[in-house]
């Protein structure tokens, strides 16, 4: 990462060949992952984030939840979406038919 503050030819490089960035989990992010997608979103900003400041479980190992509560601030242009309703399964799904898992 030191390369990567220290030498912008070296940094435009990785910007160029990581124009896009996706990153799942965002409230697991530790603060040098953060300091990396700042450093490689670079002017462009092209980053796509997935997380639930809800679900943040891993602060033991260093994740930092400022990183998901401070996007919108760090990524100004960023278009927020939240995904308010639970689209996973659902009650009745639980229930499995003994048509297609019998019991013997």
């Amino acid at each position: 990462m030191r390369l990567l503050k220290s030498s912008a030819t070296v940094r435009e490089r990785y910007q160029r060949r990581y124009q896009y960035m996706l990153i799942d989990e965002y409230q697991d992010t530790n603060r040098p992952q953060y300091e990396l997608i700042k450093l490689l979103a670079g002017p462009a900003h092209n980053v796509c984030v997935v997380g639930d400041e809800d679900q943040s479980i891993y602060s033991w190992r260093g994740a930092d939840i400022r990183n998901i509560l401070e996007f919108e601030k760090d990524f100004p242009e960023a278009r927020i979406i939240r995904l308010e309703q639970n689209y996973g399964q659902r009650r009745r799904y639980w229930k499995r038919p003994r048509r297609w898992c019998p019991i013997t």
